[in-house]
């Protein structure tokens, strides 16, 4: 019972870390002079399209998001076997994303679906490969993508 306990402790300590271990850089930060541009734009909101940059620590490649001013808007792991600090990952079921982050899915139309996780990450979800807002995902929908952005936190206010 104690081994138990001890495990329960040290996993909410791991999922209650305040900086993720992957990456230095947060929303708001200024874009760092090693970031290479794409020179391509994403998506960001609905409404929104930002100039891209590719950044690799720790060696994981995310493209990262920047205003006019260089501070980073969204982040987004290009790789697959990134892990947010609670352990979603692309791939996992909504089913899954929902329980670990006791959030409701939200709607972005034009954009998406998403639920907010903790440390400031996002799981965006869709249907067969296409940007769906109208109707409802299926149970088996998958995360397609992990992301922070300064704007997506809004929908939850």
């Amino acid at each position: 019972m104690k081994k138990l306990f001890v495990f329960l402790i040290l996993l909410f300590i791991s999922c209650s870390v305040s900086k993720d271990e992957a990456i230095s850089l947060d929303i708001g930060d200024k874009i760092p002079n090693s970031a290479i541009d794409k020179n391509m734009y994403y998506i960001t909101t609905s409404s929104q399209a930002e100039e891209v940059y590719s950044y690799e620590e720790n060696n994981i490649t995310f493209d990262v998001m920047t205003d006019r001013k260089g501070y980073i808007t969204f982040l987004k792991p290009t790789d697959n076997s990134f892990q947010t600090p609670c352990g979603i990952k692309v791939g996992d079921s909504l089913v899954k994303v929902q329980k670990i982050s006791q959030k409701k899915l939200k709607k972005m139309p034009g954009w998406g679906y998403f639920i907010s996780l903790s440390h400031g990450w996002f799981a965006r979800f869709e249907d067969n490969k296409y940007i769906k807002t109208e109707g409802r995902l299926s149970v088996n929908t998958k995360v397609v993508f992990l992301f922070k952005s300064k704007y997506h936190g809004s929908w939850y206010d």
